[in-house]
């Protein structure tokens, strides 16, 4: 009898500790750096022609889609094609596309892009920097800001383009 109550106390000891570990290990003076209606980290990169991108500075007003890419990344290629079709509907109502390529060069990345004809801005994180800060994990990832410049929206994964659009339709 006694083995069973020092058994359990030693359970219900492990348990407490455990439990006040985990609550503990999520205390933490740092915020997240990705929360719904808070702004959106900002960023300077270079687009295509080499010239400094500035975010939110220069998209005041407007809703932005943020998305980040890779040529070997499957469903980019796809969503960069419904990308351009939603900012030709959309880019005169208030809508920008800053479609990011994460950690490659410019000729690596306009081989990927060269013949989808885009017209809204490519930018290159070439040291992957800004994808660290908006904490992509896997591609595509797309965020939508809103036009005060807070997130609105994360979007993981291939994702139909009548998603984007819903959600567009709502902000501008």
């Amino acid at each position: 009898m006694a083995v069973n109550i020092y058994h359990r106390l030693g359970f219900f000891l492990f348990f407490t500790l455990f439990i006040t570990a985990v609550q503990l290990g999520g205390c933490s003076n740092e915020s997240p750096v990705m929360v719904k209606n808070k702004p959106a980290p900002g960023f300077s990169l270079q687009n295509m022609h080499e010239h400094v991108i500035e975010f939110p500075e220069q998209f005041k007003n407007r809703v932005v889609i943020v998305s980040f890419w890779a040529d070997w990344c499957p469903g980019c290629y796809k969503e960069m094609h419904d990308f351009e079709t939603l900012f030709q509907r959309y880019k005169n109502q208030g809508l920008s596309i800053l479609a990011i390529n994460i950690e490659q060069d410019k000729n690596t990345a306009l081989a990927f892009i060269d013949d989808l004809n885009l017209s809204y801005e490519i930018l290159l994180d070439s040291n992957g920097g800004i994808a660290k800060k908006y904490s992509v994990s896997s591609l595509p990832a797309a965020f939508i800001i809103n036009k005060d410049g807070a997130l609105h929206t994360r979007v993981l994964g291939e994702t139909p383009p009548q998603v984007f659009e819903q959600i567009l339709r709502t902000l501008l």
